[in-house]
């Protein structure tokens, strides 16, 4: 008998030791960058027909040959149909000749292929089957590399991420957030006067959505973020993370309630949250056998 109070003070201890873990450990909850640092711009492409505007920038693509829509990722897609050589187009907007990050969302009809955002004999991100490829120019007249992942296409939208580092002298091109393939690349990008299109190229056979065009390399989180499990995020959710919250000053004055009146709590429970409140609970449940082991060991004694 004289055993049982120490073995269940180690109980307790073990439980206390398990809660302590639970309450204390650091959530970390999958956040991006501020994704409106060197964002050029970004294409929800949900319009029906005509002008699809650019959510951030200044570069609003014009519809030739009546570009239609399907259901995408995020909303709507621009569809593109072959025959009609259809494209949303944009004359000479921007140079991207440091680095860059492309991102855009790409479904085929038969075999594709299509392109996400190609501006001539500089850069080119696209789906074909099985490919799916960044490439990129160094001299203005030919595809001279090429980094890609070699994937047959099943259905649906795939997101497809391409990118310069020029610190690292690579192109890289990732599929659906899988691991990157990488190319060296130790040329410049030309800065010609071609159009930027997406779709178009007298074979763009498929649909796209959510297209991204920042002046500088994503981190893996942020690519992460952005593929959110193929839920896509449209660009208002990019835009919103370069929005910080604006703090109520200390003592500001909130306002009286009338009668009848209530405020709500705007709120949502994560998965960190959950994992606090259950490590409370364990806390509880310790401090209630210690308190009981205490009690049996007086009882005992």
């Amino acid at each position: 008998m004289k055993h049982r109070p120490a073995f269940l003070t180690t109980f307790v201890l073990i439980l206390a030791a398990i809660g302590l873990v639970f309450c204390v450990s650091p959530v970390y909850a999958q956040t991006p960058s501020d994704l409106t640092d060197d964002l050029v711009s970004c294409w929800d492409l949900d319009e029906g027909s005509g002008t699809r505007e650019d959510a951030y920038g200044v570069n609003d693509l014009t519809d030739v040959n009546t570009v239609g829509r399907v259901a995408g990722v995020d909303g709507y897609a621009a569809n593109f149909v072959v025959a009609n050589n259809e494209v949303l187009s944009i004359a000479d907007p921007f140079h991207l000749g440091g680095d860059f990050t492309i991102a855009g969302w790409a479904s085929l009809d038969d075999s594709g292929p299509v392109f996400i955002a190609i501006k001539w004999h500089e850069f080119l991100l696209g789906r074909y089957a099985p490919y799916a490829r960044l490439y990129v120019s160094d001299d203005g007249v030919s595809w001279s590399h090429n980094a890609n992942y070699n994937a047959a296409y099943v259905s649906g939208f795939d997101l497809l991420v391409g990118w310069y580092d020029s610190t690292a002298e690579t192109i890289s091109f990732s599929l659906n957030n899988e691991t990157p393939s990488s190319v060296s690349f130790t040329g410049t990008i030309p800065d010609g006067s071609n159009s930027f299109n997406i779709g178009g190229g007298g074979a763009s056979n498929g649909s796209v959505d959510t297209v991204v065009i920042w002046e500088r390399v994503l981190s893996s989180n942020d690519r992460t973020w952005l593929y959110n499990s193929g839920e896509g995020r449209s660009c208002q959710d990019i835009i919103d993370t370069g929005l910080a919250p604006t703090p109520t000053p200390a003592g500001a004055y909130l306002g009286s309630l009338s009668s009848g009146d209530f405020y709500t709590l705007d709120y949502t429970v994560t998965a960190g949250d959950l994992i606090v409140i259950g490590g409370l609970v364990v806390m509880l449940i310790v401090i209630i056998l210690g308190l009981g082991s205490v009690i049996f060991k007086q009882w005992l004694a």
